[in-house]
Parts: structure tokens; C-alpha cells; sequence
């Protein structure tokens, strides 16, 4: 029954403090984008703050230019949930509300659902039950691009469909284009989860160990 509970608990962390692509710049109708992006909430393990080593597999297409603004959608895997029987994907759509103009930042606007599922078998789980978590995450996103250089600032809400509560989340990251406009691109971003919560009894100790929980990610991707 620990064991159950501890693996609820990694499910509901993994779902509101999981890093992927950022919705800063959307892509243009009819380009696609493969990435890999690894890191999430950080925790204390022997003595130094570590990221949680999530592992996501994802991508996103553009599939429209409503207002003349790019839309596109997102979707990936979490690899490292599977390896605890737990299948977790996500959802969503990116779109570029405002245009940037000179030093005046761009404004877009990401709707993402993350959704868990402990269908594998997992040993912690009772015969023939399955279950299930959502999380619905909105952000807002301020960028600017220097010669092909991205930088960024957000403010992301995430909701949980079972336990909603207000869980303001701050970030801030840049997208690097080390070549020619397009193709291999890298990212960093850093990410403070639930800034306006308390933290409450758990398994780990979060970095900060106060409010909310710091987090930090990498990622490297290409575009089709």
C-alpha cells in the first residue's frame, strides 16, 4: 500500500513538474519539429539539488495561420514514467497572439493537457485497477529574437482535474540556433512550479524548501 501511494504521489509530481518545448514561438503552416527534452522539478538527492530526471520525447507541427499568426500543435511521451508502469502523454496547441516588433516583445499563448495512466502492471497497483490523473496547463509567454537567438519569459497555470488550486508558474529559458536559421537547435530554461503553494509532506524535499519548486531543463531538437 506504500509502495501504491508513493507511486500516486510520483504520478501527480511528474504531470504538474514535467519540462517540454516551450510555446514562446510557434511554428510556421507545414513545419515540424522533433525534440528531446530532459529535466523537471528539482529535489534534494545525497545532499544536492537534481533535477527529476524526466526524459520526453515530443514534437509539434504547424498546421494554420488564423489572424495571420501562427498555430501550432504539441504532443509527447514521457520515457521515464514507463520504466514505473506509468504511460503518461500530452496535448496541445501553441499560438502567437502578437507579433514581435523591434525591442516590443511577441506574446504567445500554450493550452496543453497532460494526462497519466498506470495501465503497465506495476506491482503497486490492485488487480485490474487503472488510474488515471489529468492536468490542464496555460501559459503565456513574452519573447524576443536576436539574430536567431531566442529569449523568453512566462507565466504558466497548471490545473489539476482532481484537486484544482491556483499554482502560478514563472519561467524564464532561450532557444539557440548555433547554424543557419532552422534545423538543430538547443534550449534551456529554468522553471519555478507553484511558486504560491507551500509545500506539503512528501517523499522529497523540493528545492526550494518552501514554496513551490524550482526546476531546470535542457533540450535539443530539429526542424523539418
Amino acid at each position: 500500500m506504500r509502495l501504491r501511494l508513493f507511486m500516486l504521489f510520483l504520478a501527480g509530481l511528474w504531470l504538474s513538474g514535467c519540462a517540454s518545448l516551450n510555446g514562446a514561438r510557434p511554428l510556421e503552416p507545414g513545419k515540424h519539429e522533433i525534440a528531446t527534452t530532459v529535466g523537471g522539478a528539482m529535489v534534494m538527492f545525497a545532499g544536492a539539488p537534481v533535477p527529476l530526471p524526466n526524459v520526453i520525447v515530443e514534437g509539434r507541427s504547424g498546421v494554420a495561420k488564423p489572424l495571420n499568426r501562427p498555430l501550432d500543435i504539441n504532443y509527447g511521451l514521457n520515457l521515464t514514467t514507463m520504466a514505473f508502469g506509468i504511460l503518461q502523454a500530452h496535448v496541445g496547441t501553441s499560438w502567437l497572439l502578437v507579433h514581435q516588433n523591434g525591442g516590443i516583445p511577441a506574446l504567445s499563448m500554450t493550452n496543453r493537457i497532460w494526462l497519466a495512466a498506470n495501465i503497465f502492471g506495476a506491482p503497486y497497483k490492485a488487480e485490474g485497477a487503472v488510474g488515471l490523473w489529468g492536468n490542464h496547463q496555460i501559459e503565456f509567454a513574452l519573447s524576443w529574437e536576436i539574430s536567431h537567438q531566442l529569449i523568453y519569459v512566462s507565466l504558466a497555470q497548471y490545473t489539476d482535474f482532481t484537486n484544482p488550486n491556483l499554482t502560478l508558474t514563472p519561467a524564464i529559458g532561450a532557444h539557440f540556433d548555433p547554424g543557419k536559421p532552422g534545423g538543430f537547435k538547443m534550449y534551456i530554461e529554468a522553471r519555478w512550479y507553484g511558486l504560491n503553494q507551500r509545500q506539503s509532506a512528501t517523499p522529497f524535499t523540493f528545492v526550494p524548501n518552501a514554496l513551490g519548486a524550482l526546476g531546470l531543463s535542457f533540450g535539443f531538437s530539429y526542424v523539418l
